[in-house]
């Protein structure tokens, strides 16, 4: 029975969404599928001269060459391989709050 309505009604504990954070057991399951690894992300995007490409992690480096632009992305923990990459031509908003480069 899955209606939380219909489970207290007859005295049913709630469904459990997630494991406790202290069940060490589960910290091998995740959301996509058991056969899923935590994997240690990089890549390189190229995209048109006039786009942005984003892709998961931080930004180690930008440049152009031979008419194209590159994006040099790396993630500082491990990710589920479920990703995807984007490249369009972004209307970028920057500014500064304290030490923090901020861009939208």
């Amino acid at each position: 029975m899955s209606d939380p309505v219909e489970r207290r009604r007859h005295d049913l504990p709630p469904i459990e969404r997630f494991p406790s954070v202290y069940d060490t057991a589960a910290y091998d399951e995740n959301y996509l599928t058991p056969e899923s690894d935590w994997v240690d992300f990089e890549t390189i995007v190229s995209t048109s001269a006039d786009q942005i490409a984003l892709a998961p992690g931080y930004i180690q480096e930008e440049w152009e060459e031979d008419g194209r632009r590159y994006f040099h992305y790396k993630m500082d923990a491990p990710i589920l391989g479920f990703w995807s990459y984007l490249s369009g031509r972004w209307e970028v908003t920057r500014d500064r709050w304290n030490d923090v480069e901020i861009a939208v």
